[in-house]
C-alpha cells in the first residue's frame, strides 16, 4: 500500500506533537497567545474551503465563483504558512503537555498539509 505525503505529514505531525519540546517557552501568557494564533490559522484554513465545497456543490468546478474562491484560499495558505513557519521556528513543536489538546497540532498539520511537497518536507528534520 502506498501512502500520500499527506498521510505521512499527519502521522509525523502528531508523533513530533505528542512528544517533542516547545524550547523554553511554559509561560502561560506566550502559550495562550501561540494558542490563539493556531487557533485563528485554523478558521482561516477552513473557512474558506467550506465556502469553496459549497460552491462546488453549487455552481460547478469550472464556475467563475469557485476560481475566485480559490485564488482567495492560495491567499490565505501563503499567509497561514508564513504564520505557522514564524511560530514553529521561534518556539519548536508545542508540547501536548502544554497546550492541553490536540487543537494546535491540528492547526499546524492542516497548513503543513495544504502546502507543496517541498514545504511539508521542510519540518520532517523537527522530528529529530
Amino acid at each position: 500500500m502506498k501512502l500520500k505525503p499527506g498521510v505521512i505529514i499527519s502521522a509525523i505531525t502528531i508523533y513530533m506533537f505528542s512528544f517533542s519540546a516547545f524550547a523554553d517557552s511554559s509561560s502561560t501568557e506566550l502559550i495562550s497567545y501561540i494558542k490563539s494564533e493556531l487557533q485563528e490559522i485554523h478558521e482561516a484554513d477552513q473557512a474558506t474551503r467550506q465556502e469553496i465545497q459549497h460552491a462546488l456543490d453549487t455552481h460547478g468546478r469550472d464556475s467563475a465563483e469557485v476560481q475566485v474562491l480559490w485564488q482567495k484560499q492560495s491567499q490565505i495558505d501563503a499567509n497561514n504558512r508564513k504564520r505557522v513557519s514564524s511560530i514553529l521556528e521561534q518556539y519548536g513543536w508545542p508540547e501536548l503537555s502544554d497546550f492541553g489538546d490536540l487543537s494546535a497540532a491540528r492547526a499546524i498539520l492542516l497548513v503543513i498539509q495544504h502546502g507543496d511537497l517541498a514545504y511539508q518536507l521542510q519540518y520532517f528534520d523537527m522530528a529529530e
